[in-house]
């Protein structure tokens, strides 16, 4: 098992989302998950979490208004966004200040590999 903050699991899919998070805990990783924006910024309150995985479109709060939104509040976790709809990821990544962007569907190993890089111990 991997200590430390969890990873924060963001995407109102429910199937991706846990999917997402079973990887990463038989991987040994804390995992917290969130169906939105919302749930997300509640539960960062409650923990800072070592990494963001978000979806970019959700209802309620999207990924993009979630990343804009923390770093106006002065918390700049690690962010990764996953979508399926972005056709220039590095543009995506650019406009809202994250780490990366995870085309879907996505293979396992590279979610990986990204959560080594960017996650915070």
């Amino acid at each position: 098992m991997v200590s430390g903050r969890p990873i924060l699991i963001v995407d109102d899919d429910p199937d991706t989302r846990e999917a997402v998070a079973q990887l990463l805990a038989i991987a040994g990783y804390p995992v917290q998950t969130a169906i939105d924006g919302n749930q997300a910024l509640r539960a960062i309150e409650r923990e800072r979490p070592s990494l963001l995985l978000t979806d970019l479109h959700m209802p309620n709060l999207s990924g993009d208004a979630l990343a804009v939104l923390l770093h106006q509040r002065g918390f700049d976790p690690p962010i990764v966004v996953m979508t399926g709809t972005a056709r220039n990821p590095d543009q995506v990544r650019e406009a809202i200040g994250a780490d990366a962007c995870l085309p879907k569907p996505f293979d396992p190993s590279v979610l990986l590999g990204l959560v080594e890089r960017y996650r915070v111990p």
